[in-house]
């Protein structure tokens, strides 16, 4: 008996890790992601790839403040129309 639920606590405390290791996976991916990863089998592999690409570095006037008062959305659109108009 004693065995018995010493294995219990072994797989308790395994499940513990695995939930607080999937929580913090969780943050630096979409949990959408996590879960299909998880329903696949896959691993998490890092890999780096070397691209080129281009950085603009604007400065609207009083964007923090303007930005403050949206969610997400709301200043993609913004930022889609300053793009449309200044190109």
């Amino acid at each position: 008996m004693h065995e018995r639920r010493y294995e219990i606590n072994v797989i308790k405390k395994s499940f513990a890790q695995m939930k607080k290791g999937l929580q913090s996976f969780s943050k630096f991916l979409d949990h959408k992601v996590v879960l299909q990863m998880l329903k696949l089998g896959k691993e998490a592999k890092l890999r780096v790839t070397r691209k080129d690409v281009t950085v603009v570095f604007i400065n609207i006037a009083n964007f923090k403040e303007i930005s403050d008062s949206m969610d997400v959305f709301e200043i993609l659109e913004v930022l889609a129309h300053y793009f449309e108009v200044s190109a």
